[in-house]
């Protein structure tokens, strides 16, 4: 039996971050498509099977609170959990953020293990206490 690699769509904007967050995923175990944008991400959720959304908040165009309100309006990939990335801080983005249907947000610069912690939280995963941030 061949278990089936976790899909991780990973949007952003900046090459360099989805380079990282590739560098980050695919040694774990994880497949990645990237997008460099809101619409290039709803064009690939809407032509092949994603398990979760890695998506970055402040994006030219359609922005990242835009991109998950159209992911979780869907009822095709609804359920999708997505996660947002961002480098902006503040209650406020948290809040909005979070009132999107958003799975967790995640504050850049982060860290390798808290990202994949998250990760395997929203795909229901096992989490190892190795893989969590120590506080």
């Amino acid at each position: 039996m061949t278990l089936m690699k976790p899909i991780v769509l990973c949007v952003d904007d900046e090459p360099a971050n989805l380079k990282l967050l590739e560098n980050i995923l695919v040694p774990r175990g994880y497949e990645v498509v990237s997008a460099a944008s809101g619409e290039d991400a709803l064009q690939k959720i809407k032509t092949r099977t994603i398990d979760l959304v890695l998506l970055d908040l402040m994006m030219p165009g359609m922005d990242g609170l835009q991109v998950s309100r159209k992911i979780k309006d869907n009822k095709k990939y609804g359920n999708v959990p997505v996660i947002m990335l961002t480098a902006y801080t503040g209650a406020e983005t948290y809040i909005k953020t979070l009132s999107n249907e958003v799975f967790a947000y995640l504050q850049k610069p982060f860290e390798a293990e808290e990202l994949i912690g998250i990760v395997k939280a929203a795909l229901g995963q096992s989490v190892s206490s190795h893989s969590l941030p120590r506080s």
